[in-house]
């Protein structure tokens, strides 16, 4: 009788302890992939703001519709500012920082932000912005590329 209760014990022990890791695997692949909604919303965030400095006049700080991307060369042109640790406004070139991912800005003629997300940096998302002269609007794409480094 001891021997079957012993051995019970360490079944509901195995039991619990691949139970616990099964919870933290999928808690952890939620944090991954909540962290990868929100820096896809922050990348529409930013395309709508593009669409905006894009149809904005120049005198008010826009690029008055030009025919490509090379005039947005920079985060604040599309309204983003950093602060740092004492509360001072930090202007953004081409690199801009929140608690969901590293974004670079590469200006050209097809404007393209790279996100490096927060919770795996390896798992890049590209979004590409060009004009588009048939439909005269902004258009995009968004892509997920996977670092080999």
């Amino acid at each position: 009788m001891g021997q079957q209760q012993l051995l019970l014990l360490v079944l509901a022990a195995l039991i619990v302890s691949l139970t616990i890791a099964a919870g933290i695997t999928t808690f952890h692949n939620h944090a991954i992939k909540a962290n990868e909604d929100a820096v896809y919303r922050d990348l529409l965030i930013m395309v709508t703001k593009i669409e905006g400095c894009f149809r904005k006049p120049t005198l008010l700080g826009g690029v008055a519709r030009t025919t490509t991307m090379a005039e947005i060369t920079s985060f604040h042109q599309i309204g983003y500012y950093e602060h740092d640790a004492d509360g001072h406004t930090i202007i953004p070139d081409k690199t801009f920082h929140n608690e969901n991912a590293d974004y670079i800005l590469l200006p050209g003629d097809t404007l393209v932000i790279e996100a490096l997300p927060a919770e795996k940096p390896e798992r890049r998302i590209l979004c590409r912005c060009a004009f588009s002269q048939a439909d005269k609007k902004v258009v995009y794409t968004l892509e997920q590329v996977t670092s080999t480094e």
